[in-house]
């Protein structure tokens, strides 16, 4: 009886610590009992508790960042990491159909040849010259291009619309505009282009990329031609000269526009909206409006996932991630990342502010 005894002793002993441990781990894990008012075990679920506050967390505003396994690039969600993916296959892609690649820029062709004759923009070389004004080029094909400019020789017609121009290329690009062929894909969203350089334009709204720098200020473009356009603002100069009123345009937009009042087109509007229709003086004006219809933004914020029907409000909207600042007041030097609140701001001073900073 005894030995009996002991082992019952033992084994409640373990039990004991069995429970004890129990009653440790239970909040940690599923579930943990506790007594209501009236005496019932009511039963608390803390996995349940943790997801919940797990999904507040995500409520708050909390972004996961996730990094590209390639180029190390940080991208706010699986979205844009899809995305980005795509770039670095259609490079791979790139890579195998233009295998000769350039040692100075890494620009791939498909062939040798045409290697050469790109490697002659780096060295400077141009052995065809033109005997008429002493012009020189890279290669033959460019020198009869420019050689017809003197001959007035146009003989690479249109088929849609008869327009003639001096170099095949040139009616190809051209023809693509009747066709709507875009054979220049984005890698990232996916969009077509005409030509190459409208191509490289566009990427730079995804890369954020500005390599055209105000001499005047600290601004900085995407496109030369924008930048052309702002620096006008700081010297004054309107290059665009109406010839029958001698009124003068910095924007050559704005002076195409004020020469139908004296050509007698009642500002003519020809691209009509196919939803409402409204009309356009030009086919981007089009497009811009036509988004208002279908809702479509696309493009689309590198830094956070915010997208927008037009690529000035994506500019506008990346100031708040870069800190940029571009408008500047000249009285108190605060700065200011819209224009609207710009001039808000500068209402606030007198008249003798103004004067005194002139």
């Amino acid at each position: 009886m005894a030995h009996h005894y002991i082992i019952i002793t033992q084994n409640t002993a373990l039990l004991q610590r069995a429970s004890a441990k129990f009653s440790k781990q239970a909040p940690a894990g599923g579930h943990s009992e506790s007594c209501d008012e009236e005496g019932k075990p009511s039963v608390k679920h803390n996995g349940e508790e943790n997801k919940k506050k797990k999904k507040k967390k995500k409520k708050s505003g909390i972004k996961t960042v996730t990094p590209c396994t390639i180029c190390g690039q940080e991208l706010m969600s699986a979205a844009f990491l899809t995305r980005h993916m795509k770039m670095h296959e259609n490079r791979v892609k790139q890579k195998t159909l233009r295998p000769h690649v350039c040692d100075v820029c890494e620009k791939g062709y498909p062939t040798h040849s045409a290697l050469k004759v790109h490697m002659k923009s780096h060295s400077g070389d141009k052995p065809f010259r033109c005997e008429l004004c002493g012009n020189c080029f890279k290669t033959k094909g460019n020198l009869k291009c420019h050689q017809s400019i003197h001959t007035g020789q146009r003989p690479f017609r249109c088929a849609y619309c008869q327009m003639c121009f001096y170099h095949k290329t040139h009616l190809k690009k051209h023809e693509r505009v009747h066709t709507n062929e875009k054979p220049y894909v984005c890698s990232v969203c996916e969009k077509g282009f005409i030509t190459v350089s409208a191509l490289k334009q566009h990427q730079r709204v995804h890369t954020g990329e500005k390599p055209y720098s105000c001499s005047y200020c600290d601004m900085t473009f995407g496109q030369k031609v924008n930048r052309d356009r702002h620096e006008r603002t700081h010297t004054g100069e309107k290059p665009f000269l109406c010839d029958h009123c001698g009124k003068g345009f910095s924007d050559p937009r704005h002076f195409y526009t004020h020469k139908r009042i004296h050509v007698g087109e009642k500002r003519e509007r020809p691209f009509q909206c196919s939803f409402c229709g409204n009309s356009f003086f030009y086919r981007i004006n089009l497009k811009q409006h036509e988004r208002v219809h279908t809702k479509e933004r696309p493009y689309s914020c590198s830094q956070c996932p915010k997208t927008f029907a037009r690529p000035d409000v994506l500019k506008t909207h990346l100031r708040v991630h870069t800190g940029e600042k571009p408008y500047r007041c000249s009285i108190c030097d605060q700065g200011f990342t819209y224009l609207g609140s710009f001039r808000a701001h500068q209402k606030n001073h007198t008249k003798e502010d103004i004067k005194q900073n002139p």
